[in-house]
């Protein structure tokens, strides 16, 4: 069962998390410098593109990598 604090849990601290703070750093840089897409990442690391695809567009994590959405 879910505690009030589970849901205000961020990054790796929720015990969901599948990502740390320095892989999704790490995420970050391989796009960006190393020309990785996307799915590639996402098999690097057992997560769907989606969820690159939200991390790189700061709908996630965005307290690590400093991306806001738009």
């Amino acid at each position: 069962m879910e505690t009030p604090n589970d849901l205000r849990r961020r990054g790796d601290r929720h015990r969901n998390a599948k990502l740390t703070e320095e892989s999704v750093i790490e995420i970050v840089r391989r796009y960006f410098d190393a020309a990785e897409t996307m799915t590639e990442l996402a098999g690097a690391y057992g997560v769907s593109p989606t969820t690159i695809a939200d991390i790189l567009h700061g709908v996630t994590w965005s307290h690590v990598t400093g991306r806001a959405s738009r």
